[in-house]
Formats: structure tokens, C-alpha cells, sequence
């Protein structure tokens, strides 16, 4: 099955799994353009920064509390040495326009505007770059947000500091204060340790994790799906230098699964069960994406190297 067709049909089964019916596309709109910044001597898609016209150039910095358990992110500076830096280690490096929130038909998911089809999360300098935001409203007659994407890592099954990726659907989010959404997650110890219900959960599992929040003050309600109903732990997938590719998606009546493949196969080898997370603090309308990797500390060791990449990235909504 060659992956334009494998692709149909992951998508096709995870459709019928959330509800919904046929996607739209939508067209590009006018935008500010990508920017190649340099261009790498290894075989990895570009770390991305983020820029508004001819302002400085930033970049995600997410960390989780320790006590709350609750994701803090703001945007940070980098500096030009950081970027000649990474250029001169051979990763190419470029530049997309910092998300903005839009009024309108501009607010709509634009995966070609907003989200590269490849991408690279690294750290550099005891620092994580490249993770990705992508705020959006949920189209009316829309109620599914979908992603599809290839995921390879480098040295990530050794990265500390609670270092772990988070793909984040239908979200809503002002990192600094406040954020709703629900996808998958995975990373070393992320999910816990133990068995329920005759699945076992260990580091690098993956699993689904809602998050309802809506000021800084207010209750915090974060949710992994384990040792819950139902359990949504996936064995221990994760395998530096190896391929797999990922399906995730969510709707609004706040039901999320993934389906986690080998690269190039059309039958998942961990399907995860629907998940409920139901929270009064959910906010509707939203169809925001993030992939980022979020840590429990500010700063990770200067000598710690590793990297996620992304390619063939599709996100989408529908009815």
C-alpha cells in the first residue's frame, strides 16, 4: 500500500472512531513567508523560530510545575550567536511568522500558512528549540480536529529534566496563564509506572492527557489516561533512529484517541481506546495545535543532545 493510500486510510479509520464526516480543505491565505535562515549539512527538517516582520526572533519555551503539574510557557529571544551556532553544527535553521490570533475566516487552521509539513525539536545550549503553537478556531459545522504525522527522534530515549512531547488538540491557549486541550503525550516516566486492567504502563509509553484550566488561579484539572477507563497506555513504542508515524485527533464533546504505526505499515500496533475527559473548564470553538516539548526544569544539562523530527504534517478539521 503506497502512503498516499495508507495515509487515506488511517485517517478514514480514525474519522469513524471520532465521528464526522467529510474534511474541507482550506486555501492559503496571503502571509508572511518562511525563512531560510541556513540550511543544514545533516538529513534533518529545519528547527524553526518564530518572527513578527522585522522584529526579533523567539522561540516556545514550555515548562511544566512541578506541584500543579500545569504547563507555563512564554516567548523568548534568541540570540544571533544561537543561531549561528546551531547552523555551524550543521542543522538547518529557519523562520516562521509568530502565531497571532486571527478574527474570522482568517482564524481558521491553515496548515500550510501556520504549520511547516517538517520540522525538528532539538536542544542547543542546555535549551529546547523548535516546538510548535499554532492557534486556531474550529470552523462552524466543524467538530473533529485531526493530525497526521511521522515522528523520528535522536537520543531523546536518554533525555532528562522530565522531557516529554505533547501533541495538543483543539486548543486554546495563552501559555503564560492559561491553556486547554487534549491529545498525546509521551516521554520517559511521563505516564508512570504500573498495570491496570492487564496494560502496563512504562517510561516512554504513549497516552492520552486532556488538560482544563482557565486563569492561573483557578482549579487545575490535568488527566493522563491510565489506570482510568479506559486505560490508554501504549506499550513502550519509543526507539531512537526508527520511523513511526502518528494519528491523533479530538472533538468537541472532548472524546481524543492516537494510533501509533511502524513506518510504512497500515495496521496500528497500539490503537488507543476513546478517551471521555469531560471538564467544565473545556472552552469549545478552539482548534489550536501544539507540538512541543515540554520539561520540569528551566534548563536541561549544556552537554545534553537530542532531537525530535516531524515530516509529512497534516492537521485538519471537520464536520
Amino acid at each position: 500500500m503506497n502512503s498516499y493510500c495508507r495515509r487515506n486510510f488511517v485517517v478514514a479509520t480514525l474519522v469513524t472512531a471520532l465521528g464526522g464526516g467529510a474534511a474541507f480543505a482550506a486555501s492559503t491565505p496571503p502571509s508572511e513567508s518562511f525563512k531560510v535562515l541556513c540550511e543544514g549539512t545533516n538529513t534533518l527538517p529545519p528547527v524553526y523560530v518564530a518572527y513578527i516582520a522585522d522584529g526579533p526572533f523567539e522561540r516556545l519555551n514550555v515548562v511544566r510545575d512541578e506541584k500543579s503539574g500545569q504547563l507555563r510557557g512564554r516567548y523568548v529571544p534568541v540570540e544571533q550567536p544561537e543561531i549561528d551556532g546551531i547552523c555551524a553544527k550543521g542543522q538547518a535553521v529557519s523562520a516562521a511568522p509568530k502565531p497571532r490570533t486571527a478574527d474570522g475566516d482568517q482564524a481558521k487552521v491553515w496548515t500550510e500558512y501556520s504549520l511547516p509539513s517538517s520540522f525538528t525539536i532539538a536542544t542547543y545550549y542546555g535549551i529546547i528549540f523548535g516546538n510548535f503553537w499554532v492557534p486556531g478556531d474550529m470552523p462552524s459545522g466543524h467538530e473533529a480536529h485531526l493530525a497526521s504525522y511521522n515522528l523520528y527522534g535522536n537520543y531523546f530515549r536518554i533525555s532528562t529534566g522530565g522531557a516529554h512531547f505533547v501533541n495538543s488538540m483543539l486548543t486554546q491557549a495563552n501559555w503564560t496563564s492559561n491553556h486547554t486541550g487534549m491529545g498525546m503525550i509521551f516521554g520517559g516516566d511521563v505516564a508512570g509506572v504500573g498495570s491496570s486492567g492487564g496494560a502496563t504502563c512504562t517510561p516512554f509509553s504513549a497516552v492520552t492527557e486532556s488538560w482544563h484550566t482557565l486563569t492561573a488561579s483557578s482549579p487545575f484539572s490535568i488527566t493522563w489516561r491510565f489506570g482510568q477507563s479506559s486505560n490508554t497506555c501504549s506499550p513502550d513504542f519509543y526507539v531512537d533512529n526508527q520511523t513511526f508515524t502518528v494519528l491523533s485527533g479530538a472533538n468537541v464533546q472532548q472524546r481524543s484517541t492516537f494510533y501509533l504505526y511502524n513506518y510504512g505499515s497500515s495496521t496500528p500496533f497500539f490503537q488507543a481506546p476513546i478517551a471521555d475527559s469531560t471538564g467544565n473548564a473545556f472552552q469549545p470553538g478552539y482548534a489550536g495545535i501544539a507540538f512541543l516539548v515540554a520539561t520540569g526544569v528551566t534548563s536541561l544539562p549544556t552537554s545534553e543532545y537530542w532531537t525530535l523530527s516531524f515530516t509529512n504534517v497534516t492537521q485538519w478539521t471537520q464536520p
